[in-house]
């Protein structure tokens, strides 16, 4: 099926497959123009279809995370504490009764690798526990951190002599 110059022009325009001189060489019917879209467009098809297989085969197409469980939140003498997932490795201490943020304290830092996907570095806190004056974070990689409420002193379990 042919197609007029004005709907040939207008699809090479909407698929960008090639240059504005060609585009415009194209519309005035030049047939060795009309080869090379032609050329261009099949290659761009099996480049984008290499690439695909290439992000298959190493895994980069299934990198995607689903979102974290929310936290259980723990209340102590009219403080609420959580670890919200648009807070990652922080703690944010809210009063019970007004919702008002009092503080957010930084439990971790997670290091990100900027030559790999971001969502799968992140390391979310999974759980917060009360143990005395203390808040025990514990996340992902199964790392755990006290927290001194009276203090805000952070400290990793694996560092801690108790």
């Amino acid at each position: 099926m042919e197609l007029t110059t004005s709907r040939r022009t207008a699809h090479l325009q909407m698929t960008r497959a090639v240059s504005p001189v060609a585009t415009h060489a194209l519309a005035r019917g030049s047939s060795s123009c009309s080869r090379q879209v032609m050329l261009a467009s099949r290659h761009r098809a099996v480049f984008a279809a290499a690439l695909c297989v290439v992000a298959f085969v190493t895994g980069a197409a299934n990198a995607k995370r689903t979102v974290p469980g929310s936290v259980e939140p723990v209340t102590v003498h009219g403080v609420t504490y959580s670890a919200p997932a648009t807070a990652m490795g922080f703690v944010v201490a809210f009063d019970a009764s007004s919702g008002r943020e009092l503080w957010r304290q930084r439990i971790y830092q997670v290091r990100v690798d900027p030559s790999l996907e971001r969502d799968v570095q992140d390391v979310f806190i999974t759980s917060l526990t009360l143990r005395g004056g203390s808040l025990v974070i514990a996340n992902e990689h199964g790392e755990r951190y006290a927290l001194d409420l009276a203090t805000r002193k952070v400290t990793r379990e694996s560092d801690r002599h108790t």
